[in-house]
């Protein structure tokens, strides 16, 4: 059933299974073509996951990487750009052409972990003076000398 003032969609199955128990999957471009749709700039996926952006706008835009992981160039109306994600982690993303324009995506790793690859800085200690005793800084001679 489509409810197109409501903007959604259901579909009622009457099944009779009485085997083990099973999973059910969707077709990746359907969820895609789901996720395109939401207003929310964050989705989480697992590692494997193919997305694919379709521009369905008159302007230009891109899907780009901040971390330059994927580009998908200039996409205009109606072309669309796919990614595989093979490694865990965040991925951050843009329009380069929209700077409002951004998003975020959470890949899983297989047994569910989420690994942020953002680099955290070491700790560094600022070094401290060993004594006020200046005798081994080099500073101009305190009165004019001659070298000749």
């Amino acid at each position: 059933t489509i409810n197109n003032e409501s903007s959604t969609a259901s579909e009622d199955l009457k099944i009779n299974y009485t085997g083990d128990e099973i999973e059910i999957g969707f077709n990746s471009k359907y969820i895609m073509d789901i996720v395109n749709n939401l207003e929310d700039n964050e989705i989480s996926i697992n590692v494997g996951t193919s997305i694919i952006w379709t521009n369905n706008d008159t302007s230009m835009h891109t899907a780009t990487s901040i971390d330059s992981k994927f580009d998908s160039g200039y996409l205009y109306e109606n072309q669309t750009y796919e990614f595989k994600f093979l490694n865990a982690g965040i991925y951050t993303y843009r329009c380069s052409l929209h700077s409002g324009m951004i998003g975020k995506i959470n890949v899983f790793t297989e047994n569910g972990l989420l690994i942020d690859p953002t680099p955290t800085p070491s700790p560094t200690s600022t070094p401290t003076p060993k004594s006020n005793n200046q005798s081994d800084q080099i500073s101009p001679p305190s009165s004019p000398q001659s070298y000749y």
